[in-house]
């Protein structure tokens, strides 16, 4: 007769691993069902706060917030991820000066409050801060001073600012842009654990305050714009950087991509094992016969993320497709297009943008159908417009002295993978 197991027989640390394979929904209803697994579950259930204070109603989010600042929540003992977006509601973001009394009342309030809850939380490892258009002044004081306090355990720091400066009151109440960044700047200075950092900044906003200070050498890099303070830091710390994404570079920074590629991405090639290089526009910094070679060095990838410029993409990708067998542990290439303006400044949209990418698409499919290779690579390998997927098998018609390996493509398990292919598919369908 078997004997059987009850998951309230487990030591907690295995119902705890056990528990993080649930979804969220999953963990709240096992929490449900006694109280050993309701406590249990406690450091998992409650890692991740996130504050978005347009979700519940005004009285409900200072309630929380003041729960979190008296510490009479499980966040206050258990959050190791911290998520800032949308920190005040819309009928204060959205109310035209001089504000009326309740308003005001109701925003010093928040201020209050906000802070207190901030500064209530302890071991904050990760933080992702979403600004939004109309924050004013205090806010970012209030999470700058916030995330000083998490100096000894934060290794996580993302900020993403995803609208025009001019929508920000602390950006704007300063003349010169550069100098609205020092409080930050001088944040990063003071995190000596950092080892992540994202800065999804608009292009106009200049990082070299940040980079010029920051001297801790990070192991992950995730950014929007290139500066020649970021090409410095970078080369002072070879070896180091483990993950790196540049990402919505400009028209402006060709001039560096030279730089960038023949003397700081060689430095880091012993220890790159993801790296995202994709420029919407063409120029420079997409893959090309002059960035393949220091592409090439970066024989740890695991993942690679390129873009290929729109008009020698037919030249370029089978150059691309050539460098696999260099890169021996290499497991997923993601292919992007960078495109040239032929539409006036309207590329972003409209039918002709969708058939060119659509043209562009069935050759870039077309180009990796007829690649033959004599090295095999486990690597797996998008089309970026059908989102298509592909891996090399054998030839079923080699060339003379070749064991001859060809790209077919197969259905990629991930769900989103195949919506979106099936999105792609119907938008084909209808040129």
């Amino acid at each position: 007769m078997t004997n059987s197991v009850s998951i309230l027989t487990l030591p907690v640390e295995l119902v705890q691993t056990l528990a993080r394979c649930l979804t969220p929904l999953e963990q709240r209803n096992l929490r449900l069902t006694c109280r050993f697994l309701c406590v249990a579950l406690h450091p998992i259930f409650f890692a991740i706060l996130s504050i978005n204070l347009r979700r519940e109603p005004l009285e409900q989010s200072l309630s929380q917030l003041e729960d979190l600042a008296n510490r009479k929540t499980p966040y206050s003992e258990f959050t190791r991820t911290l998520k800032i977006e949308h920190i005040l509601p819309d009928f204060i973001t959205t109310a035209p000066p001089p504000l009326p009394e309740p308003v005001e009342r109701a925003k010093l309030v928040l201020e209050k409050a906000l802070s207190s809850a901030l500064t209530g939380l302890r071991d904050i490892y990760s933080v992702y801060w979403t600004t939004t258009s109309g924050d004013p002044s205090w806010t970012f004081t209030a999470i700058i001073d916030a995330l000083l306090g998490f100096r000894s355990t934060l290794s996580n720091l993302h900020l993403t600012l995803n609208h025009l400066i001019t929508d920000l009151e602390w950006m704007r109440s300063t003349e010169d842009r550069t100098s609205a960044l020092k409080p930050l700047a001088l944040l990063l200075q003071n995190l000596d654990n950092l080892t992540s950092l994202g800065l999804a900044l608009t292009p106009e906003i200049d990082t070299t305050p940040i980079f010029a200070v920051l001297r801790t050498p990070l192991r992950e890099i995730s950014v929007t714009s290139v500066s020649s303070a970021l090409l410095d830091y970078l080369a002072q710390h070879p070896g180091v950087l483990q993950r790196l994404e540049i990402s919505g570079l400009t028209n402006d920074t060709q001039d560096l991509a030279a730089v960038f590629f023949q003397q700081v991405l060689p430095l880091h090639a012993p220890s790159l094992t993801y790296f995202r290089c994709t420029p919407p526009d063409e120029g420079a910094w997409s893959f090309s016969p002059i960035t393949a070679n220091a592409i090439s060095q970066l024989t740890q990838l695991k993942t690679l993320h390129v873009s290929v410029n729109s008009t020698t993409f037919d030249k370029d990708l089978p150059l691309l497709l050539q460098t696999i067998s260099l890169f021996p542990v290499l497991r997923k290439m993601l292919i992007e297009v960078a495109l040239v303006d032929i539409f006036g400044g309207e590329s972003g949209c409209g039918h002709g943008w969708i058939g060119y990418m659509i043209g562009i698409a069935q050759k870039m499919r077309q180009l990796i159908l007829a690649f033959r290779t004599d090295d095999y690579s486990s690597v797996e390998l998008r089309n970026p417009w059908y989102c298509e997927w592909y891996r090399l098998v054998r030839d079923i018609e080699p060339k003379e002295a070749s064991t001859g390996w060809q790209f077919q493509e197969f259905e990629h398990p991930d769900p989103e993978c195949r919506r979106l292919k099936e999105q792609h598919a119907d938008d084909s369908d209808n040129w």
